[in-house]
């Protein structure tokens, strides 16, 4: 069984954290941190073999189109375990994602002059090419916005994510994204009615706001401050060498009202083992560490 480690993140400033996992200990630590630290995963070899396979990607390709045929120049999201990748159609509507991992992904699309939709939760297979259909509706309404640091400066590339609330005030499938240019400005096209909507970048905490949505559109604007920092290395649990290639998971205890792959951050080691997760927002999180046919302990 895998076990985690709590980590505390107080404040809105850049907090760097120790990420310990120790094997032979059951002490759980929680804490805030206010300096850079370094820490340490170990984890377990597999009984069978510690070698490292390496799988070929899975691939997505996603045709979007509407009453009338293909929709060029759609963005495609396709979010999986807090990853999130986003492409866009070409003039034959078709986008194309080829590295992607292995697992259950949400693959959702939007764009001008159309309300955002959702395909059916897909599991895309090593090795393999998934094809996906999604139909989109003519109408939606403009949402826009300027994202900015807390110094007022604009910040280029933020993602944004729109979707509108549904049952027990949960978002949609259907998200429609986008990214913010060079002057830190936006604009999506929408579902009208209350909208969960949240803007993030690596190096910032991310932010969520409820926005109400009309017949004229529509503007969210947000003030994005630093996140909090979790780095560390992991390293095997005999040979006590750095572990490249390992996922490092955290997630958020009790996250806040956002989107579901916001409150889950995922990274890969380097070839010198070690990790950092940027752009957390405050609270408690859970480190879990992974690698082919290993897993960490205890921390």
């Amino acid at each position: 069984m895998t076990k985690r480690w709590g980590v505390l993140l107080l404040g809105a400033a850049v907090i760097a954290v120790v990420a310990f996992f120790l094997l032979k200990t059951r002490d759980r630590e929680q804490r805030s941190a206010h300096a850079k630290s370094a820490g340490t995963a170990e984890v377990a070899p597999a009984t069978a073999s510690a070698a490292e396979v390496k799988k070929d990607p899975a691939r997505a390709q996603v045709s979007v189109v509407d009453a009338s045929g293909p929709v060029a120049n759609a963005t495609v999201r396709l979010a999986h375990d807090g990853d999130v990748t986003l492409v866009q159609t070409g003039t034959d509507g078709v986008a194309r994602a080829d590295d992607l991992e292995a697992g259950e992904w949400s693959i959702s699309a939007s764009a001008d002059g159309h309300e955002p939709a959702a395909a059916t939760t897909r599991e895309l297979h090593a090795g393999e090419t998934a094809k996906i259909d999604i139909k989109l509706a003519a109408g939606g309404r403009a949402l826009s916005g300027l994202v900015t640091d807390a110094s007022g400066g604009p910040i280029a590339g933020a993602r944004i994510d729109a979707a509108k609330l549904g049952a027990l005030a949960r978002p949609s499938d259907a998200v429609a994204s986008t990214t913010t240019g060079s002057d830190g400005r936006y604009k999506l096209q929408v579902a009208d009615g209350q909208l969960l909507v949240s803007a993030s970048e690596a190096s910032y905490a991310p932010q969520s706001k409820l926005v109400e949505v009309g017949a004229a559109g529509a503007t969210a604007d947000f003030a994005l401050v630093p996140g909090g920092v979790i780095e560390g290395i992991v390293r095997d649990e005999k040979t006590r060498e750095a572990v490249a290639g390992a996922h490092v998971v955290a997630q958020r205890d009790a996250p806040a009202m956002t989107f579901r792959d916001r409150s889950r951050r995922r990274v890969v080691t380097g070839a010198d083992g070690r990790f950092r997760i940027t752009g957390l927002r405050p609270g408690a999180y859970d480190l879990d560490a992974r690698a082919q046919r290993r897993t960490s302990q205890s921390p």
